[in-house]
């Protein structure tokens, strides 16, 4: 007869472009991973989104071989999902497959897990900057609030997407795809024309900045924080040593001097993994 499988937590971080899993012990100690096409319901329909995690978590499965594993709990973070009910549709999905039928399974915002990564389950705020852009405040009562710059004319200010996207509008790169993702790699170069004293980079990234400060503000009037919170960042273009954090740190600074900056090195996805140990 086989070994008994092992228990295992499942955390999976569904981003609208990739979907990460990662599996840990009772200790939290890493197991194995697995990577899947993004899982925002709202883009591709419920069952898809589903069907991307599934593929992301079997990966995972597969990884840790030879081990047998057993999923006792799962939590996610998902783009997209914006209240229970939409929580429940999506649980609905997943419960197809025998993994997620026979765990304990939790599912919220991916901002929340980007939230539980940089301050875990302390009151501030988390400025999420990558290929796009949020906010999740929480205070000492309790209460949370989730807020976005996005409008009918701008999608989500501040990020790598809306980064590319002025800069195809200004002329200095040429639109190849449309895809969000591929117009967010942008950004990076965007930053380097910037470094190297280009005035039409440089107005794009303080214009940004300006966003992803106002985002903030906007997080910070509607909970009870005071001056002092901890305002954490996260996020590729939040996280990296570059001109364009340099501008934004320096325009948070000066926005909210009490402010306590914090990153962090902990992932989404493992934040998530810790919440399926709880």
């Amino acid at each position: 007869m086989g070994k008994n499988p092992i228990q295992v937590f499942l955390g999976v971080d569904g981003g609208g472009s990739n979907t990460r899993a990662l599996l840990v012990d009772q200790n939290g100690g890493r197991i194995s991973e697995g990577n899947s096409l993004g899982s925002n319901p709202h883009n591709g329909g419920y069952p898809l989104a589903a069907s991307s995690i599934n593929e992301a978590v079997q990966i995972a499965i597969e990884n840790a071989g030879p081990k047998q594993v057993k999923i006792e709990s799962a939590f996610g973070g998902i783009a997209g999902i914006r209240n229970a009910e939409e929580q429940e549709l999506l649980a609905k999905e997943l419960r197809r497959f025998p993994w997620a039928n026979r765990a304990r399974l939790g599912i919220d915002h991916d901002v929340s897990i980007a939230y539980a990564a940089v301050l875990g389950a302390k009151p501030g705020i988390t400025l999420i900057c990558g290929t796009g852009s949020s906010c999740l405040g929480k205070d000492l009562s309790g209460k949370t609030i989730l807020t976005s710059g996005r409008t009918e004319i701008i999608d989500d200010p501040g990020s790598g997407y809306a980064i590319g996207l002025e800069a195809i509008e200004a002329g200095l790169f040429q639109e190849l795809s449309n895809s969000r993702n591929d117009i967010a790699k942008l950004a990076p170069k965007v930053i380097d024309l910037a470094q190297n004293g280009i005035p039409a980079a440089q107005n794009i990234l303080n214009r940004n900045a300006d966003a992803l400060v106002s985002l903030i503000q906007d997080t910070h009037s509607k909970i009870d924080l005071g001056d002092t919170f901890n305002l954490g960042i996260i996020g590729g273009l939040g996280t990296s040593d570059t001109l364009y954090q340099k501008i934004l740190l320096e325009k948070v600074v000066s926005q909210f001097p009490e402010a306590a900056i914090r990153f962090t090195k902990t992932t989404p996805v493992e934040a998530a993994a810790r919440l399926a140990l709880r």
